[in-house]
């Protein structure tokens, strides 16, 4: 809001505006659209001084903006600069020479030919705007004022500024700084040194970017088995998890995952030692899943779509007690690993094959606690080499405690599973309610897996917004009716747009859908149901929802301090009990992402997620992208995904890529 001539628009073609309501229809949506949610701070001199001051007040009211701090320079209190004389109807010739004595034109400017007829009508215009604004004695706004004004200014003087402070219900500072009326030209250094601390201050004063679950009590002392076990134990004869080609009860699974378990202590697998497994989705792979958790150990899933070198990789990286596959999936595995004595082989039968044998009883096998592993599971490598993730079983009963209790399973509840199928196909299990294996091939065809659901009557599934947005293409009202059984959909794996939460709520209208974020080293972070919620202004997708139980985010700046909430940082974790121990057998790398908490002590830890985001002033959590992306330019570090999200929020882009261009 500076000076010159705040009501001008172009003073070429026409005069200016000169009422403030019809120039802040004008303008305040353009303010609003690049201050988004952002807090601010507004500067206006001379007749920018009113204009700053109106547009806070119209900020707080909508409540969308935070107002920091207003400095008004150069201008009377409104209702005390009515006392003099008018300005904006003066002749030409007195008002060119009054604001030639103001320093706003240089004396050899006056005589030029079509100085006045370009600059007069604008500068009346601004006088006019800020002459016909009479706000009523009790308007104030919220935010605290500066008045700046110029020790030798012939028309604003010491008391007119200090009048302002009846239009703030916060505090107000005078500064008189040397100068006249536009000493804002001729101290500009010490003006900015008073932006600047009063910048400095409000940064500091902002709400820090802490955001504190609940703590809330969980099972303990229980490992994911044992949790197993009692569901088992509850409802033997119900319905357990059903596949393309076999299905099993409680009692089925449970003695199933008995009997491969006791193989599993015949090969040596115990605490801490793991056993990979090399199946596609399916009924088998959660047997094998249960019996290595019987057995005291931690199983390592291999997706099927893993090259047959990247297998090796990690065979030999891992290292673990034996493979459990088939023996189309052994044929991919390095020589070494094909023998009996390394792989167990679930071919048609194996059942029969290994009741035969003298196998050692449950009873030998070593008892696992919470805090040893369940799992190890291996990064995609999207930012580098991929690295096997440590987690303990605390972790996971803690994140399905939450869910559990978040989002309850009703009585006749179908859950269907793929997508992160090694962290989802145990949940309804441990609820006692029936997990129905998507088969692969089906998960990636909309169309089949519609009808997947339909047929089975699946009540909740997980899906990622990908998934969704494919699935919803071209599909009509029909999808309702198809999909009348399914009560609840999680969104996890990357952001929510807003056009697929609408198109969400229009096709599903009777589906909660929800929205969770979470991270292989950390389980589900936050959560937020799509139904009412809004994203920030200018923003094209939801935010990630609010801190779920007995987890902290922390969004910290480089000197890891936390930034003001609004503000964007690096995102970090401190799940307490749902922390991975760290990386397999890489303790540099473990020691750069899971560092010290500076805020608890106590040896506590927290995680570098390798996100950037901001907490926003209700506490939800914002996440717009991976840190890892960011270049050096000028010496500066730039997340291009920061300034992506910035210049995507102007209604005219669609989408925004920011890159680098060498220097000519």
């Amino acid at each position: 809001m500076g000076d010159p001539a705040a009501g001008t628009r172009d003073p070429l073609s026409h005069a200016g505006i000169d009422d403030m309501s019809l120039f802040l229809d004008h303008v305040l949506p353009e303010i609003e659209a690049a201050t988004a949610d952002l807090p601010v701070i507004l500067f206006g001199h001379s007749v920018g001084a009113v204009v700053a001051f109106e547009v806070a007040r119209r900020l707080e009211a909508v409540g969308r903006t935070t107002v920091m701090h207003v400095i008004v320079s150069g201008h009377a209190e409104p209702s005390v600069a009515h006392g003099a004389r008018s300005m904006s109807h003066l002749p030409d010739d007195q008002l060119l020479a009054e604001v030639a004595a103001l320093g706003l034109l240089r004396e050899d400017m006056l005589d030029a030919n079509g100085v006045a007829e370009v600059i007069l009508p604008p500068i009346r215009a601004d006088f006019a705007l800020a002459e016909g604004y009479h706000p009523a004695p009790e308007v104030q706004i919220a935010a605290p004022l500066t008045a700046l004004g110029g020790v030798d200014d012939p028309i604003v003087d010491a008391t007119q500024l200090g009048a302002w402070a009846t239009r703030t219900a916060a505090r107000c500072k005078v500064h008189t700084i040397p100068g006249g009326h536009f000493f804002t030209q001729s101290a500009r250094a010490e003006v900015l040194a008073i932006i600047a601390g009063i910048a400095t201050d409000c940064y500091a004063a902002r709400p820090k970017s802490i955001a504190i679950g609940a703590a809330e009590n969980y099972p303990v002392d229980a490992c994911l088995h044992t949790l197993f076990r009692r569901a088992a134990s509850a409802t033997p004869d119900a319905v357990a998890v059903v596949g393309m080609d076999r299905s099993f009860t409680f009692a089925e699974l449970n003695a199933a995952s008995d009997l491969l378990a006791r193989a599993l202590i015949a090969r040596g697998c115990g605490i801490d030692r793991m056993v990979a497994i090399l199946l596609e989705t399916s009924v088998d792979f959660v047997v094998a899943y249960l019996a290595i958790l019987k057995a005291g150990g931690a199983y390592l899933p291999i997706p099927m779509v893993t090259p047959d070198r990247a297998i090796a990789d990690i065979l030999d990286h891992v290292r673990p007690v034996c493979v459990i596959s088939r023996s189309s999936g052994s044929q991919r595995l390095p020589l070494a690993w094909q023998g009996s004595a390394r792989c167990i082989q679930l071919d048609a039968g194996w059942e029969a094959e290994l009741a035969q044998r003298l196998l050692p009883s449950l009873a030998s096998a070593e008892t696992p606690g919470p805090d040893d592993l369940a799992y190890c599971v291996m990064t995609s490598g999207t930012t580098g080499a991929p690295k096997g993730i440590m987690c303990p079983h605390r972790g996971a009963v803690n994140s399905y405690w939450w869910r559990f209790v978040y989002l309850p399973y009703g009585d006749h509840e179908r859950e269907a599973c793929n997508v992160f199928f090694v962290w989802e196909v145990l949940r309804p299990l441990l609820q006692g309610r029936p997990a129905y294996v998507i088969p692969d091939d089906v998960i990636y065809d909309p169309r089949r897996l519609i009808i997947f659901l339909q047929e089975h009557a699946i009540t909740r599934i997980l899906l990622t917004p990908l998934a969704v947005r494919a699935g919803a293409r071209g599909r009509g009202d029909d999808l309702t009716e198809r999909l009348s059984a399914v009560r609840i959909v999680i969104l996890n794996g990357e952001v929510v747009s807003l056009a697929l939460a609408e198109r969400a709520r229009r096709l599903l209208p009777h589906v909660t859908v929800i929205n969770d974020y979470s991270i292989s080293e950390c389980h589900d972070v936050t959560t937020s149901r799509i139904e009412g919620a809004e994203p920030q202004p200018g923003s094209r997708t939801l935010p990630a929802g609010h801190v779920m139980a007995n987890v902290r985010v922390y969004i910290l700046d480089d000197d890891l301090a936390p930034t003001p909430w609004g503000v964007p940082g690096g995102s970090y974790t401190l799940p307490g009990p749902t922390l991975a121990r760290g990386y397999l057998n890489l303790p540099d790398e473990t020691a750069a992402r899971f560092l010290a908490d500076p805020f608890q002590g106590s040896g506590q830890r927290m995680f570098r997620t390798g996100d950037i985001g901001r907490l926003l002033p209700d506490g939800q959590l914002e996440v717009h992208g991976r840190a890892k992306f960011m270049i050096k330019l000028r010496g500066y570090t730039v997340v291009p995904s920061a300034v992506e999200a910035v210049i995507a929020r102007h209604p005219a882009v669609q989408a925004a890529v920011v890159t680098t261009v060498d220097d000519p």
